[in-house]
């Protein structure tokens, strides 16, 4: 049975075709909802050095924008409306919080990843029952698991290069 190997070429020139123009297609696509001309540009205010030749020609060509499919039109307008509020001014760091509460306890249960033995005799009654209720209600160590700050410092494990 022959091999039609003028057809082959047509199929492939033709799928080839189609592929790059869908690759043109999807990547010069704008979403008119995520940005438009009266939204102004958030300046971060960490930024030191000033934008490149390439950031700013990618910045001007109007299909490079991020589009923000993640959140519903009213969270992206009500985020732009409160940026334009902030004067455009973003807070980069998180403020330091020095509470006190969220401090781990050096030398804590379970710090730097130690196990936790707990030994079931020396617990008082209620004690006891809260161990023994943290087994039966959620078949772990339920009492231990309170007791072990969620701010704990771990070993460091990587290698050592």
């Amino acid at each position: 049975m022959p091999i039609c190997r003028r057809g082959y070429t047509k199929y492939i020139l033709l799928t080839l075709t189609i592929w790059l123009g869908a690759i043109v297609l999807f990547t010069f696509r704008t979403d008119s909802l995520s940005q438009s001309n009266n939204d102004m540009q958030i300046n971060v205010v960490d930024r030191t050095a000033p934008p490149s030749l390439v950031d700013r020609i990618i910045g001007v060509l109007p299909f490079k924008t991020k589009v923000d499919n993640d959140h519903p039109p009213e969270e992206r307008i009500r985020a732009h409306e409160q940026a334009r509020n902030m004067s455009g001014q973003v807070q980069v760091v998180a403020p330091d919080m020095n509470n006190g509460h969220n401090d781990p306890k050096t030398g804590g249960p379970g710090e730097m990843g130690n196990a936790v033995r707990i030994d079931k005799d020396k617990l008082s009654k209620e004690e006891r029952k809260k161990y023994d209720d943290g087994w039966q209600n959620n078949a772990f160590n339920q009492y231990v698991s309170d007791m072990i700050s969620l701010r704990r410092n771990l070993a460091d494990i990587r290698d050592p290069e």
